[in-house]
């Protein structure tokens, strides 16, 4: 992998704070966590989802368009590359240009002689698209550096996430990330990551989340034509099991600490749905839910395999199926009718970062109507 930049990219690793970069471009450390899932280094993860669809083709024919299936491509796509060559941004970074070089995306600025190469584009177009270059050590480990110009919805380019805040040397065109970190980036935007003593292999990478990611010991179950199950029955899963599966790369609310998990913080925490959302009342009630039948995760709401819904009536219906007092045991709401927006009202848009909004799915009453006692937050218990 090496090629004519790499001396350069070390040069500017070599004029990062890596680890302060870091911690304010990701916003919130992730923390190891116990996940009863087989690693991204198993073979088993290379299934070709086509292999799914003999069974499954409705479901696989809806999930070539989710947005998980395109959070990470190569820079060298077209389509990716027509959203950034020959453009540019002018920031408090500096005048960032982007220009297509035999189909090779590189970006430049008038502070330094030589452009990077930009390797791979993570994101699925919903919010946003960063590109991101990447390297080998001197170790032989796979670095990355997140580029401080993203793309965000609305056809428009704004600096990346934490670029703002970090590092401004002039030999710096974005974050620069060490191998692990660069593995848990991959790693949450891939389904099969192989890695030999800690270097991941990004040339046998299957990119994207597809199906064997969600549903580990699916080739098992492709080879016995269904007899095997397989390794996670979402079904059966508890509630904050369900939504802390998905907050492996959403991130989970045990990966945070008390003081990042508040009242206070509850308009940031709005990028981390899968956080917010077991602080609400209605996910600490699973119990009362629990007594018509009803409960309350990620996928209540949000089918895994097709784009997220953008009516705000399909929400406000799943709301009221249990805030009605006809049939749950679950107070309707006393200050607008039933057939009201409650999604506006209770799981109102945030934003922490210019040119991005986020539904904050910490369900709670709006601020004009809160009161000390409004919230529950904290750790979530085991349901």
């Amino acid at each position: 992998m090496e090629n004519p930049i790499f001396h350069w990219r070390l040069f500017a690793a070599a004029f990062l704070c890596c680890g302060l970069a870091a911690g304010i471009v990701i916003g919130w450390q992730h923390r190891t966590v116990d996940a009863p899932v087989p690693t991204l280094a198993s073979a088993s993860n290379r299934l070709d989802s086509r292999s799914c669809a003999e069974c499954h083709a409705d479901i696989v024919d809806r999930f070539q368009r989710a947005p998980h299936r395109r959070t990470l491509r190569p820079a060298t796509v077209p389509e990716l590359q027509a959203l950034f060559a020959n453009r540019e941004l002018d920031s408090d970074l500096g005048r960032f240009q982007f220009f297509s070089d035999n189909q090779q995306l590189r970006l430049t600025t008038e502070r330094l002689p030589q452009a990077i190469s930009v390797d791979w584009i993570f994101g699925s177009g919903q919010h946003a698209l960063t590109p991101v270059a990447v390297w080998k050590n001197l170790a032989g480990q796979i670095e990355s550096s997140q580029l401080h110009v993203s793309w965000y919805k609305g056809d428009r380019l704004g600096l990346t996430p934490g670029s703002e805040a970090a590092d401004r040397d002039p030999a710096s065109l974005g974050i620069v990330h060490d191998p692990h970190q660069t593995a848990d980036c991959f790693g949450c935007h891939a389904t099969y990551l192989p890695s030999d003593d800690g270097r991941i292999d990004l040339g046998q990478m299957v990119a994207g989340v597809s199906c064997a990611r969600c549903h580990p010991g699916a080739s098992q179950h492709v080879a016995s034509a269904g007899e095997t199950a397989t390794l996670t029955d979402w079904p059966a899963l508890s509630p904050l099991e369900s939504v802390r599966r998905c907050g492996e790369c959403h991130r989970r609310d045990d990966q945070m600490t008390a003081d990042e998990v508040t009242v206070e913080a509850a308009d940031r925490l709005a990028r981390f749905a899968s956080v917010g959302l077991v602080q609400s009342r209605c996910f600490t009630q699973q119990s009362v839910l629990s007594q018509s039948g009803a409960r309350l995760d990620c996928i209540t709401c949000h089918d895994p395999h097709s784009p997220a819904r953008t009516d705000p009536a399909f929400y406000n219906k799943t709301c009221t199926a249990c805030h009605d007092p006809s049939h749950h045991p679950i107070a309707a709401c006393n200050v607008m009718p039933n057939d009201s927006d409650c999604i506006s009202c209770h799981m109102p848009k945030a934003s922490t970062v210019q040119h991005l909004w986020f539904t904050d799915h910490w369900i709670r009453r709006p601020k004009a109507n809160r009161s000390d006692h409004s919230t529950s937050p904290g750790p979530a218990q085991p349901q």
